[in-house]
């Protein structure tokens, strides 16, 4: 070998060798182990549905007592109850019959446990769920608010509406950017019953 070759020979050869030195280095630095951190810091991790027999849910409810109804509508009708487990106040929508029976093969206990992990301020919790024969019930967390429409209509005292229009815009700008948020992250299409009078305020 000439002079010249061996110079070069060695120069790629170091070359190489501090290539392989910089690699490992860096593959050092980004495999290392993260501290991990405490558990005040970590947002609370989200349960999913559970179920609730029948005979509490009845119980809960007075036996679906129409004093309990504090709402109907094209899913449903929601009473106000009380949990004989925790004696936690809690909302129950007993799913209508019709849409029960024409349903049936539909998913229901996996579909409210994948449902019942989203997180957002402006969505009402679920908490569990019950099933029969011919019977789904949803339990929620109890919201003690006024529905957006008591604000839209003439309301029970007979004022007129409270709400301007430009108002409403922005409420409506902020439902949409509620929903988007909430199906940010979902990979599969959800259909949510959005009323009006199913929005609290």
């Amino acid at each position: 070998m000439k002079p010249s070759q061996e110079i070069a020979y060695y120069f790629i050869l170091s070359l190489l060798a501090a290539f392989v030195v910089i690699l490992c280095l860096v593959l050092i630095f980004f495999c290392r182990k993260k501290p991990v951190e405490s558990e005040e810091s970590l947002p609370a991790a989200r349960i999913s549905a559970q179920w609730y027999p029948s005979t509490d849910i009845d119980a809960a409810t007075d036996g679906f007592n129409h004093r309990r109804i504090i709402g109907t509508g094209r899913l449903g009708t929601v009473y106000a109850a009380v949990l004989p487990s925790d004696q936690k106040p809690v909302a129950v929508k007993r799913i209508h019959p019709s849409l029960v029976l024409s349903n049936a093969c539909l998913g229901f206990s996996s579909m409210l446990k994948t449902l019942s992990l989203a997180q957002h301020p402006n969505v009402v919790p679920i908490l569990g769920f019950s099933q029969a024969p011919g019977e789904r019930i949803i339990v929620m967390e109890f919201v003690s608010a006024v529905s957006l429409d008591y604000y839209l209509h003439e309301n029970s005292d007979g004022a007129s509406s409270v709400l301007d229009w430009s108002r409403r815009l922005r409420i409506a700008a902020g439902r949409l950017e509620d929903l988007n948020t909430c199906m940010e992250g979902w990979h599969q299409k959800l259909f949510m019953d959005v009323l009006r009078h199913q929005m609290f305020y």
